[in-house]
């Protein structure tokens, strides 16, 4: 599927997008949520996911764009867009980012068993432990 040019204006499709937010949010528990977004997401679409969301964890620890950027092996302007995003976005990520700090800095929700997604992405580099525990990729 091609990249969507813009958004439908359809009555039904508004509906299915706000039932998809609610459906988000009536997972009951992390694996719940990381199937559903195994089935949604095309691979390459899932691995960007966590990656925006590696650079943001390392750029709400302090570092440095180019740091985050090489670290999580993409561009500096990605890194910014992400920056721009924790900055002026509508807050989600900010919300994101704040409500996991503590689990961010204690690193101790890392599961031993990765879960289904661990035979997908087996040879990714994932040095982010949180990412390990949100998404069940890479190697302990």
């Amino acid at each position: 599927m091609g990249k969507p040019r813009q958004e439908v204006r359809e009555k039904e499709y508004f509906k299915d997008i706000h039932f998809l937010y609610e459906i988000l949010n009536k997972m009951r528990n992390v694996k719940e949520v990381k199937v559903f977004l195994k089935d949604m997401l095309t691979p390459c679409e899932l691995r960007m996911f966590k990656r925006r969301w590696h650079m943001a964890c390392l750029l709400d620890d302090g570092w440095d764009i180019r740091k985050v950027a090489q670290e999580a092996k993409a561009s500096t302007s990605t890194v910014l867009r992400v920056k721009e995003k924790i900055e002026n976005g509508l807050g989600g990520l900010k919300l994101a980012l704040h409500r996991t700090r503590s689990d961010r800095d204690t690193r101790e929700h890392v599961p031993s068993e990765m879960s289904p997604w661990t035979e997908s992405f087996p040879n990714m580099p994932v040095r982010n432990p949180v990412l390990r525990w949100a998404f069940g990729t890479g190697k302990k």
